[in-house]
């Protein structure tokens, strides 16, 4: 049976990037990856590396499609790549 997830790749967790993948988690196969091993290793213990509340519950919740990956240098010279589909946009005045 074939899954209608998309497979997204968040590059860095930061704020902006670690809400995008918790919220896109919960319908979508997401993969976030970031250079900091300590947070990383915060994230796949369910904790989060932020002051935020809202995370934290997030993170407890059991059925986010989300795993957590450090890159390092020799990684980051391969390609990360990530294709969105193109959708055309008609603007209409």
């Amino acid at each position: 049976m074939k899954s209608n997830k998309n497979k997204i790749i968040v590059v860095g967790l930061g704020y902006v990037g670690l809400a995008n993948a918790l919220l896109l988690s919960q319908n979508h196969h997401v993969i976030g990856l970031d250079l900091d091993h300590n947070k990383i290793a915060l994230l796949n213990d369910k904790k989060s590396p932020l002051q935020d509340p809202d995370v934290e519950s997030f993170l407890g919740k059991p059925d986010l499609d989300l795993i957590f990956h450090t890159f390092d240098e020799n990684t980051s010279r391969t390609a990360i790549m990530s294709l969105l589909p193109h959708q055309q946009i008609m603007m209409r005045n």
